[in-house]
């Protein structure tokens, strides 16, 4: 049987608009499916009615870029990129050696990030392959969606962390496990960024993804002082991003973290290679690393999803994230919106599952509150009440949250 939500219905329909049911109702089919969403006005039972009135029912959200082993580390504040990592990121990493301190943190950050309004996530964890399992498992056990993978790297970085060329063949194996189990788990394959990995490293992690049919994740021009060593290791003549294409590391299934210190030729590169960008404005605030220019990546059709990036961003709501947006880019609250929902699951290419409440798409939402001094209904503006939910103080958190039709939280 059909089950039925009735509530206050918003969902973004594109890059910069949005959808709005004062009295809505969005159907689920039995296999956790949209069915439809319209009107409530005129409707027949036809199923089991949940009526979530007077609240909002909004897509779940889509966090492009986030750090597991980095929850505990947040707030570490006055360094720059390369000095924060070797400073707190890799020893939390190092910690993560220990199978259950793994395993703890990936509870901990998947609850969390639900209880947020996040729904699908792309994850990485640490360098160590029972991390990676474990990360697997408690996604499993949570109902979350993850894209999730260990991170490689074999320069440059503490010897204890490395995890090279070798390690691809374990990689392969997390990858036949877990990739598309249950219809919401995959797996990355995921060279931490240019500094950290050697051009054998590079190329042979692209090969693997294509060989597996698994995404890629990395990081892109974050940080100026990053560029300058890209260039000094893989010489003048080439930009961040044509380094990673020419080793085949871009593509429809490539997402990048950052793309701050890009250009337009970058830009243009990463479109036609059809590759991702996980905007992270509350981290590139933090480490002072500069403003990533949406307008130019729009102008080259770049697909941009948003990203928390815990732990240098510190809050696991991407309402917060949103805000951070809005501060630095001349956008609209609609936007941003887009940007958590559709704009996400364009970039992790579950466009076709996740985003927005089309027909036959998974039913992930979150029910909220409406914030104080406003009202849901027909009258209402959905733009006002979208600003409310992002200017909320800490981050406005949902009563509910489905995912694939079943409650969760």
């Amino acid at each position: 049987m059909s089950e039925i939500h009735r509530a206050a219905v918003l969902h973004a329909t594109g890059i910069d608009s949005i959808a709005y049911y004062g009295d809505g109702a969005l159907v689920v089919d039995p296999d956790g499916k949209i069915e439809s969403l319209g009107p409530w006005h005129g409707r027949s039972s036809g199923g089991r009615i949940h009526d979530h009135r007077p609240a909002l029912l909004l897509p779940g959200f889509v966090d492009c870029h986030f750090h597991i082993p980095q929850i505990d580390v947040r707030g570490r504040y006055g360094f720059s990129l390369l000095e924060w990592l070797d400073r707190f990121i890799y020893p939390a990493e190092r910690a993560c050696a220990d199978p259950e301190t793994a395993r703890d943190a990936a509870r901990r950050a998947f609850q969390s990030l639900m209880a947020h309004g996040t729904t699908t996530v792309a994850a990485y964890t640490s360098c160590h392959v029972q991390a990676a399992h474990a990360a697997f498992e408690e996604a499993e056990a949570a109902g979350i969606r993850a894209v999730i993978g260990n991170p490689l790297m074999d320069r440059e970085t503490p010897p204890d962390l490395r995890a090279g060329v070798d390690a691809l063949a374990a990689c392969e194996e997390i990858a036949s496990r877990w990739e598309g189990k249950a219809g919401r788990l995959f797996y990355a394959f995921t060279p931490r960024f240019a500094v950290s990995c050697t051009p054998a490293l590079l190329a042979a992690s692209a090969e693997a993804a294509r060989r597996t049919g698994c995404r890629i994740m990395t990081h892109l021009a974050e940080n100026e002082e990053e560029v300058r060593r890209v260039r000094s290791l893989f010489g003048g003549d080439r930009s961040y991003a044509a380094v990673y294409d020419s080793f085949g590391l871009l593509g429809p299934g490539t997402i990048v973290a950052h793309a701050i210190h890009v250009t337009a030729e970058d830009s243009d590169l990463l479109a036609r290679a059809g590759a991702s960008v996980a905007h992270c404005p509350s981290s590139n605030f933090f480490l002072r690393s500069g403003r990533m220019d949406i307008g130019m990546l729009d102008n080259h059709g770049v697909i941009i999803g948003l990203g928390t990036d815990v732990g240098a961003g510190p809050s696991f709501s991407l309402w917060e994230t949103m805000r951070d947006m809005l501060y630095t880019n001349e956008k609209t609250p609609a936007r941003a919106f887009s940007t958590a929902t559709r704009g996400g699951a364009g970039a992790l290419g579950l466009w076709d599952r996740i985003g927005d409440f089309s027909a036959e798409k998974e039913a992930d939402f979150c029910v909220y509150d409406v914030p104080p001094g406003l009202t849901a209904g027909s009258e209402s503006r959905p733009d006002e009440l979208i600003a409310a939910l992002i200017f909320t103080e800490g981050g406005a958190k949902p009563r509910e949250v489905w995912i694939g039709g079943r409650r969760i939280l």
